[in-house]
């Protein structure tokens, strides 16, 4: 199977060093999940020579015919709590309940927000006062959503003591229908390099936020886990026409 990936040279500054100073450096970022075969996903994971890498470089020069940018596509979805009208009150109930069931001296409720600004957005920006412009980017497309801790529509991290512990829950947004695949993970955030010392050291800039996965969990695995907390509930899709 081939996938074409059109690197828009529109938007982004193709060539090689040191020819080409302000060339931009790619990550190619492939995430594997939802496999039919489990023996033939795990062979698949543990592999670590299932790609190649090539670049050619035609000689003589030819006259340069890029592919052209390709069109963004549409980000089209209905809210679930459309879907699902009762869905807001549900969470509260299995917010009590798993409150209610867990010993806790105290607890701290955060929310989600959208983390990070779509790529092409954030390339395509070519106004200074604009709050996209050379924003910081983790590959966020029309398909692939990514949401963060937040207190009061900020976004906010959490510090653990030897004593706390973190619960996760919320919409399974597999079984609404309103995604193919959904997880969640934990990450640490670190900044791993000030802007006191030479930024011109460091690969990624001085201040860039670094985070190491701590734990994760796909919908294969927390898919149905609500029903310890609130069981014998089911939501059901409203129907339009």
């Amino acid at each position: 199977m081939i996938n074409p990936y059109v690197i828009p040279s529109g938007l982004l500054n193709l060539g090689v060093l040191p020819e080409t100073l302000l060339s931009d450096s790619f990550t190619i970022l492939v995430r594997t999940a939802n496999f039919a075969s489990k023996a033939e996903g795990d062979q698949y994971l543990s592999d670590d020579h299932y790609a190649n890498v090539w670049r050619v470089t035609p000689e003589p020069a030819p006259a340069l015919d890029p592919y052209p940018t390709p069109e963004q596509r549409v980000r089209k979805w209905k809210s679930e709590s459309e879907l699902y009208p009762d869905l807001n009150n549900g969470l509260e109930r299995l917010k009590k309940a798993i409150l209610a069931k867990t010993p806790n001296v105290s607890y701290e409720s955060y929310e989600s927000i959208r983390w990070f600004a779509e790529s092409r957005e954030v390339l395509e920006e070519s106004d200074p006062g604009s709050p996209l412009y050379h924003k910081f980017v983790a590959g966020e497309a029309s398909d692939t959503p990514y949401l963060r801790t937040s207190l009061s529509g900020e976004a906010a991290n959490f510090t653990l003591g030897s004593d706390d512990m973190v619960v996760v829950y919320g919409v399974n947004h597999a079984a609404t229908g309103l995604a193919t695949y959904s997880n969640f993970g934990v990450y640490g955030d670190w900044v791993t390099s000030s802007c006191q010392d030479n930024p011109l050291q460091y690969v990624f800039g001085c201040g860039d936020r670094s985070w190491n996965g701590v734990v994760s969990m796909t919908n294969h695995a927390f898919t149905g886990s609500a029903e310890e907390y609130i069981p014998g509930t089911r939501w059901r899709p409203t129907c339009t026409r």
